[in-house]
């Protein structure tokens, strides 16, 4: 078994938690009305991972880049995963939007000089049709919707990839909402290094659980919820923005439920829980349960 304080890789982060604590619920998907939509577990998890890893490497993408076009869910984290297992690098965005420009994404596939496109079967055909519309979008790329079981041509396993710490785990883009959308290259040791620090400061562990409906594609979400969920061996809790935009108090409600001890988000979400949830639904709340609530990504207002 790996030593923990041996780890240099991500991948090799999940390979640990699955082994030491397999039957640990890793991540939980509430639907729009708070109730549990999905759910799995630190082994399930590295199972799915390395079969989508499996077919990564069965369509020739190791060491290439890859865009992650998902909704808020635990398919992504899973895409994302089997990405790291393969040397594939993914780069995960936003959706496109129907019946509008999706410049942003057309420039960030030709910026990465992406080989493929990972996202849901249902989706694949809709994306394909919207995306296909941009200027010189690539005729070439694969499209591989990683929840769907496809028995690669060479059935036996391919050997996965050896990675070091100094190699690119992924590239974060930025939200392209002031200029075009800027791409960070992160290592495993740069993205290793930041989540000791946090745990370390945070003090969370194997027994912590975090609540999130921030967007994945951002750091906020994918580093200090998902990733350092992970890292600390708990479990997160997932809303969808949407989820969060419509109904706040469904976040809160997720905190007292699950009893988290972590969450965060930029300082206009606790601004609309003050605005939207009335003194009633206050009464129905639990907060003590929160060792840390992050507000970050924008500038803070000490009023609210």
């Amino acid at each position: 078994m790996i030593e923990f304080k041996a780890l240099n890789t991500l991948d090799q982060l999940l390979t640990y938690r699955a082994k030491v604590q397999p039957n640990r619920r890793a991540y939980t998907m509430l639907n729009i009305n708070g109730a549990e939509d999905s759910y799995i577990t630190y082994g399930d998890m590295y199972s799915q991972v390395l079969n989508i890893a499996q077919r990564l490497l069965s369509e020739g993408l190791q060491s290439r880049n890859a865009i992650l076009l998902y909704p808020p869910g635990i398919e992504f984290i899973v895409a994302f995963f089997g990405c790291l297992y393969a040397g594939v690098l993914p780069a995960p965005i936003h959706i496109p939007k129907s019946n509008r420009s999706n410049k942003k994404i057309s420039d960030i596939v030709s910026a990465t000089e992406a080989s493929a496109i990972l996202l849901l079967g249902k989706d694949e055909q809709a994306f394909r049709d919207t995306l296909s519309k941009e200027e010189n979008w690539p005729k070439d790329l694969i499209y591989v919707p990683t929840d769907m079981t496809v028995e690669p041509a060479n059935s036996q396993n391919l050997p996965l990839p050896e990675i070091n710490g100094s190699a690119i785990a992924f590239l974060q883009f930025t939200s392209g909402s002031t200029s075009l959308p800027k791409g960070v290259m992160i290592s495993h040791a740069n993205c290793l290094n930041n989540l000791e620090m946090i745990v370390a400061m945070s003090q969370a562990n194997s027994d912590s659980t975090f609540v999130s409906w921030l967007p994945h594609y951002h750091d906020l979400g994918l580093v200090a919820h998902l990733l350092c969920s992970l890292y600390s061996g708990g479990h997160c809790v997932l809303l969808a923005p949407s989820t969060f935009a419509s109904q706040p108090i469904q976040w809160l409600r997720a905190i007292t439920k699950y009893r988290a001890g972590y969450t965060g988000a930029p300082n206009f979400a606790y601004q609309l829980c003050v605005d939207k949830i009335q003194p009633s639904d206050q009464q129905t709340l639990d907060l003590s349960s929160l060792r840390m609530a992050i507000n970050a990504a924008e500038p803070i207002n000490p009023q609210t």
